[in-house]
């Protein structure tokens, strides 16, 4: 939790989050992430990216890229890059071609 935020905001944040508020549930996630509550982080961005959020899906191809809060896995990362790169989603486009790039590096060497 962050020092600025009071105890009270959190639970309201989560009950906000828990009742499919997209907004609150990027805002805890964001927070928990801040913390480096990847585990927590990464189960409202799930949360949000199966929803359709395209920031959730960008950050959890993030973190699934780093095995950061869920385990490494560069075909979940692609995957969900390009979920969000169809909405229109710039750094994840920017990412998935530099993942894809990267992917046909390793098959050649």
């Amino acid at each position: 939790r962050k020092a600025s935020m009071p105890a009270d905001k959190d639970a309201g944040l989560v009950q906000q989050a828990e009742q499919g508020d997209l907004d609150a549930m990027m805002r805890l996630a964001g927070s928990l992430s801040g913390s480096r509550d990847w585990k927590g982080a990464a189960q409202w961005y799930t949360r949000a990216a199966e929803a359709g959020h395209a920031d959730a899906q960008f950050e959890l191809a993030v973190m699934a890229e780093q095995g950061k809060g869920v385990e490494q896995s560069d075909p979940e990362a692609e995957r969900l890059y390009r979920l969000a790169a169809a909405q229109g989603h710039e750094r994840a486009k920017r990412n998935l071609d530099v993942l894809i790039a990267q992917i046909e590096e390793d098959k050649t060497h």
